[in-house]
């Protein structure tokens, strides 16, 4: 490691302490997230095509998803778990280059996972509830129950640019004590809009291959 890595090193370090947050650009190989979106996709299609769903007017995930949705709720719910139980998805978590960063750069010292893999699709149609596609402000740690540093590794599978709604941080609300309210019916610890200033709120759009760390 030469000086200018080690300067950027603990820059990074610092800026972590600091905001709480890091967004690193191209992580992961995009290739590799896109076979693994690839094989959460192939679950909802072959339980589709089991159930005679695919038709000329389901050509798209997105028209196989929302069909199964619509005939049989409890099969699609069964989808989205299955999908979080992937290996490739797994391995995510236990990627050595993941685990140096948590360790070399997040300071975590003795790295564990304190919760399954979370797999989120946001979309309208695929929601009985707006929270299933548009969630509030919340605090991870609430339902985490991890350690006081846990960190959590957000990883897009496809751009997740501004028309998409990307994700949204307070800068330094890591410092202070956990503000979420208690875990409501939807696993959320949500934050009141009167714990912090909307003048603070941080878009984070992220290409795929983009990671960000965020203390939880």
């Amino acid at each position: 490691m030469d000086i200018t890595e080690n300067i950027q090193y603990k820059n990074k370090i610092n800026q972590y302490i600091e905001n709480g947050f890091l967004v690193e650009k191209q992580f992961l190989d995009p290739v590799l997230l896109q076979d693994i979106l690839s094989q959460m996709q192939l679950i909802f299609w072959t339980q589709a095509r089991k159930l005679d769903l695919v038709t000329d007017k389901t050509v798209t995930t997105e028209d196989v998803m929302i069909a199964l949705f619509n005939h049989d709720f409890t099969i699609f719910k069964n989808c989205g778990k299955q999908v979080q139980h992937l290996i490739d998805v797994w391995r995510l978590c236990v990627n050595n280059k993941m685990i140096d960063y948590l360790m070399n750069v997040c300071g975590i010292t003795f790295p564990n996972i304190c919760t399954r893999p979370v797999v989120m699709f946001n979309n309208a149609k695929l929601a009985k509830e707006d929270v299933y596609h548009t969630v509030p402000f919340h605090q991870d740690a609430q339902s985490m129950k991890g350690s006081r540093n846990a960190v959590v590794c957000w990883i897009p599978l496809l751009d997740v640019l501004e028309n998409l709604g990307p994700l949204n941080v307070v800068p330094g609300s890591h410092l202070g004590e956990l503000v979420a309210d208690e875990i409501d019916d939807y696993g959320f610890g949500y934050v009141s809009e009167d714990k912090f200033n909307k003048e603070d709120v941080l878009s984070l759009p992220c290409q795929l291959g983009d990671v960000v760390f965020f203390n939880s």
